[in-house]
């Protein structure tokens, strides 16, 4: 099985030396998507904020499902509220994160997404 916390180090140093020796040696990777940074971030966000809501009520059903087959098993019941409440808490980050964002970048006076 493959064991992420071995090769973690290993890829945040060579990720780190390849990021600081592009900038010591003024190398620049040529952009090929069209459009600039900001909004090729945005359009991917954009793409992906509608599957996490898909995971999100995968995940609230199942804490829902969770719940009604618990027959009296407290550990059950405990699981069922505690997986309702992480995907509430989850649904709340993803459409907060942007507002926080933006919120952010005009106290630095920077834009750093772009709304619809």
């Amino acid at each position: 099985m493959f064991d992420i916390k071995k090769f973690l180090p290993l890829v945040i140093s060579v990720s780190t030396y390849l990021l600081f020796t592009s900038i010591a040696f003024g190398i620049t990777i040529p952009n090929t998507l069209p459009g600039d940074f900001l909004s090729n971030f945005t359009r991917l966000t954009n793409l992906i904020r509608p599957v996490v809501v898909l995971v999100f009520l995968g995940v609230f059903f199942y804490g829902g499902f969770t719940l009604m087959t618990a027959s009296d098993s407290a550990e059950k019941l405990q699981k069922g509220w505690q997986t309702l409440a992480f995907a509430a808490v989850g649904l709340i980050v993803i459409f907060l994160a942007p507002s926080v964002v933006d919120l952010i970048g005009q106290i630095f006076g920077v834009e750093l997404i772009e709304f619809l």
